[in-house]
């Protein structure tokens, strides 16, 4: 009788098993495509924004240069001098900007490409 019982019991949670993992499997593949529609979206909204930054950054100095071409025009030598130190300080810094904004566009890339990793290893 407990050799019936227990081979009624162990053929029960055997084959009640896989089906908990089918199930926990949907559930993590689900959540991995979420993940990677999330940073896929992260990425290009820190493209628009990379992109928006330097067409403000090119126009700020633009309008810069045309008021050292008028200084220069007027014979303002000490205006353009000014002028021409704000240009520099200003491009310095927005260079700097344009290489952290890389990075940080690099690292959401390399999180894309470690959950791809992980998801191809999930299917398999």
């Amino acid at each position: 009788m407990k050799r019936i019982l227990g081979l009624g019991l162990f053929f029960l949670l055997c084959g009640a098993f896989p089906v908990i993992a089918e199930e926990s499997a949907d559930v993590s593949t689900v959540s991995l495509k979420e993940e990677l529609d999330a940073d896929k979206a992260k990425i290009q909204e820190q493209k628009a924004e990379i992109k928006t930054n330097a067409q403000a950054a090119h126009s700020e100095e633009k309008a810069l240069r045309e008021q050292i071409r008028e200084a220069r025009k007027a014979g303002d030598k000490a205006k353009v001098k000014e002028l021409q130190g704000q240009l520099k300080t200003m491009h310095k810094d927005n260079v700097q900007e344009k290489k952290q904004d890389k990075k940080e566009l690099q690292s959401a890339k390399k999180e894309l490409r470690k959950d791809k990793r992980a998801a191809r290893s999930a299917r398999r």
